[in-house]
């Protein structure tokens, strides 16, 4: 008895076994960062202008590859902001987004640049005052949280 009911009910057996293993692998996959950076990617096009009773667009998500370079200062870039054809300093790491636009790297104790890749060049848009292009520091055991926004093509 028991073995017809296996016969009949097999493909639901393996269907099951098939779908944990599959759950269990892509929840693996998922790092958890307990030092270092995270965040989320999103583009704005078009007109940007405040309007009255208009709320501001929060951009889209997208999926995008995030590089961390050592601290890089608008001196050790080439081009202009907000996109740069060459980093001269050394990249420590690059990330893609999810679907979602976010992203998490495991990171030492520093200061460090965050770029995103767009077309062969570095897309920055801020910098500190002092001349630091998109600056994030991470201290030890934390998680620094920087959105980047990608606003070419849009208009204030």
């Amino acid at each position: 008895m028991r073995n017809h009911w296996y016969k009949t009910h097999k493909h639901v057996v393996l269907a099951v076994l098939c779908f944990i293993l599959t759950t269990s692998c892509v929840l693996s996959k998922r790092m958890v960062v307990k030092q270092g950076i995270s965040g989320t990617v999103t583009q704005v096009t078009g007109n940007q202008m405040p309007l009255k009773g208009k709320p501001q667009s929060a951009g889209k998500p997208i999926v995008a590859n995030v590089y961390v370079f050592e601290n890089v200062s608008l001196k050790n870039a080439e081009g202009q902001m907000p996109l740069f054809a060459k980093i001269n300093a050394k990249e420590i790491a690059h990330v893609k987004t999810d679907s979602a636009g976010k992203f998490q790297l495991s990171l030492p104790v520093g200061k460090y640049s965050l770029f995103v890749k767009l077309h062969n060049r570095y897309f920055a848009g801020e910098t500190d005052g002092y001349g630091n292009i998109n600056p994030i520091e991470v201290q030890l055991n934390k998680v620094s949280n920087r959105n980047i926004v990608v606003n070419i093509g849009a208009a204030y």
